[in-house]
């Protein structure tokens, strides 16, 4: 017992043990305690503990992989179901599904913690967990198997080769030209455009016609006479 937990936990990986909330004694039934001590033995028994931790360590070495954190998903899903089927067989499912409502009701909703397994370690809603244990074509098997063990190796080996041979290289965007220090006036080297040839003779500028002098005989002439008086 410990009143540092919120919901009941198996972990450890020499002696694993399981840990019950405080505040579980006195709100709950016998047969409620012991649904929860048989999902959580049936955890120990199975080595989940174990497995938390190996999908802990693939989650943190293959985040980048979508399908690793859905494998995970999925695996997890698959375990507290096989746990939920070890009550099954000495516990009716609705009986059951009132001893995981009065968890969640006494959990405060609080999370799993990290490489711990337990009985609210449910990743989904509790509604479609109690529907699943009341569907009359559920499978009972309390047993993972040795096809499913060997495919889920199998997979992570694939994801692991993959990701090994992935190399992430680097997009390196093309620098800009560095400009010439010497830099020549693009005036001074600037061919002109349509080039004289070279016997061309320059336009002079335009002269201003002077008019012609005025001949002296066609200027008017002036007489006069002088008289004696």
């Amino acid at each position: 017992m410990s009143q540092h937990v919120l919901t009941p936990i198996a972990v450890g990986f020499g002696r694993p043990t399981v840990i019950l909330p405080e505040r579980l004694v006195g709100a709950m039934s016998e047969d409620q305690m012991r649904d929860v001590l048989f999902h959580e033995v049936a955890h120990i028994q199975r080595h989940d503990h174990l497995t938390v931790l190996l999908q802990g360590l693939a989650r943190a070495l293959y985040w980048p992989l979508v399908s690793v954190h859905g494998l995970n998903r999925a695996l997890e899903l698959s375990r507290e179901e096989l746990c939920d089927n070890v009550v099954l067989a000495v516990r009716d499912a609705v009986s059951y599904g009132e001893t995981l409502l009065r968890i969640a009701e006494l959990s405060l909703r609080a999370g799993p913690m990290a490489a711990t397994v337990g009985i609210m370690h449910w990743k989904g809603k509790l509604e479609r967990r109690i529907a699943g244990l009341l569907d009359p074509a559920r499978s009972k098997t309390t047993r993972s198997g040795r096809g499913v063990a060997s495919a889920v190796i199998c997979i992570f080996l694939a994801l692991a080769s993959t990701a090994s041979a992935t190399r992430l290289i680097p997009t390196l965007t093309p620098a800009a030209p560095a400009a010439d220090t010497a830099t020549i006036d693009a005036s001074a080297d600037a061919e002109p455009a349509n080039p004289a040839p070279a016997n061309a003779v320059e336009p002079s500028a335009p002269q201003t016609q002077k008019p012609a002098a005025v001949a002296d005989s066609d200027a008017p002439k002036l007489v006069g006479r002088f008289s004696g008086r």
